[in-house]
């Protein structure tokens, strides 16, 4: 059997779960772009699948073309007289709205996980976008109805909001990775994208229809198929002239969508299914890259690493294999052992609060808690301080270059019930 045969069949069985999944929606009163996520971990390598994917740009390059199709048939499926009713609060929600909605994210990101303000920020811009399907999914499955206007309204802005996030994100890596000038320079790159992405859009989009209607094929399912490489042709354009593609599929799609040509309803049908398909292939894929056990993180004593038995280093060894990391609770209290942090492979070492506590007038424990950073550093490891009790302790830590903290300052131990309401 050749290794395209077996991609076939993983390909076909996990479209089919996917599709199967979405008849659990309404039930489960969940998104069904979750269930395909989930259908995705689920056929990962340490779910039941087993499928080993690790390709972040193999996932990227399939996101964006997913992507791109899902906002073409968004644009065919809008009528221009919804936009003409809901054009002013759409477009200031989908730019000003996802501006707001970043800048908000991004300021409590970089307070709560203690990041500098620009990559806060860019946390923010990342998920400043809002989806619609998941909206509506969430509201039919509740029985809540919304009026006409708020529909068209919320639609219209979910399908434009993208283009937006997307520069928001690029922008800010160009500032942190290029050193981009936030100022003259981001206002350029956002009149570029839109300006670019909005003229190519609207041309293609009048272009493509002339042709659709002049053109005479030998086979009626090559119509369909020649709208969406138009789509397409619209997006390569303006992302080569460094303008916005996903602005000028969607406004392409807008254009042919709104305008009269051959076999409209079967190009319409066409594009809605592809849009599923991308839909279920993009959420599957981004599953396939979610690992759930590195979300766990074993803690170990260091006397419990002195019993170094066979027995125990397999199952610490197979916990890894599986992704769980292992961090070292109360370093430095035990006996001190360098090689365990080799033969175990950890990932992290928690500085025990006796160290932590008087760090501020016990420059012992200063030079202590400092060593121990340096060299989780010099070895790739990450580092948490416990007993963090009061602001100035963990403004020194910060200094010094901790990874994390944890004690009184921020909580006490909570149960499950109380840590929700702790986190809203």
């Amino acid at each position: 059997m050749f290794l395209i045969d077996q991609m076939i069949l993983l390909t076909a069985v996990l479209i089919l779960l996917g599709i199967a999944s979405s008849k659990l929606s309404a039930r489960l009163g969940l998104p069904v772009l979750v269930l395909f996520l989930l259908v995705g971990m689920l056929a990962g390598d340490s779910g039941l699948g087993g499928i080993s994917f690790d390709n972040p740009g193999a996932a990227h390059a399939l996101g964006t073309l997913a992507l791109a199709l899902i906002l073409f048939d968004g644009g065919l499926q809008t009528p221009t007289a919804s936009i003409k009713k809901v054009w002013k609060p759409a477009s200031l929600l989908a730019t000003v709205g996802v501006l707001v909605t970043a800048l908000v994210t991004g300021v409590a990101a970089a307070y709560v996980l203690d990041l500098p303000i620009m990559e806060g920020l860019l946390l923010g811009a990342i998920v400043g976008s809002t989806d619609a399907a998941a909206v509506f999914s969430l509201l039919r499955n509740a029985g809540i109805h919304i009026r006409q206007r708020l529909k068209a309204t919320l639609e219209i802005e979910s399908a434009s909001n993208d283009p937006m996030a997307i520069f928001l994100t690029v922008g800010l890596l160009e500032i942190l990775v290029n050193g981009m000038e936030p100022g003259v320079g981001l206002l350029q790159m956002f009149v570029l994208q839109m300006g670019v992405g909005a003229a190519v859009g609207l041309g293609v989009g009048w272009a493509s229809v002339q042709i659709i209607n002049r053109i005479h094929l030998a086979a009626s399912g090559l119509y369909p198929v020649m709208v969406a490489a138009c789509g397409l042709l619209a997006f390569g354009l303006a992302a080569n002239l460094n303008g916005s593609g996903f602005l000028a599929i969607f406004l392409a799609g807008v254009v042919i969508g709104n305008s009269r040509f051959v076999f409209q309803r079967s190009t319409f049908l066409f594009h809605d299914g592809l849009a599923w398909l991308s839909q279920i292939t993009m959420f599957v894929v981004l599953g396939l890259l979610i690992n759930p056990p590195s979300l766990l993180e074993l803690e170990l004593t260091e006397s419990m690493l002195l019993h170094d038995s066979e027995a125990s280093i397999l199952l610490l060894q197979r916990l890894k294999n599986l992704g769980v990391k292992l961090a070292i609770d109360d370093f430095g209290t035990g006996y001190p052992n360098l090689s365990y942090l080799q033969r175990f492979q950890v990932d992290r070492l928690k500085i025990d609060r006796s160290f932590v506590q008087a760090i501020i007038d016990n420059q012992q424990d200063r030079a202590i808690v400092t060593a121990i950073i340096q060299m989780a550093r010099s070895l790739h490891l990450h580092t948490t301080a416990e007993g963090i009790e009061d602001e100035p302790t963990r403004r020194v830590l910060a200094e010094l270059g901790c990874d994390c903290g944890q004690g009184y300052l921020f909580s006490r131990p909570l149960t499950a019930l109380a840590f929700q309401f702790w986190s809203r």
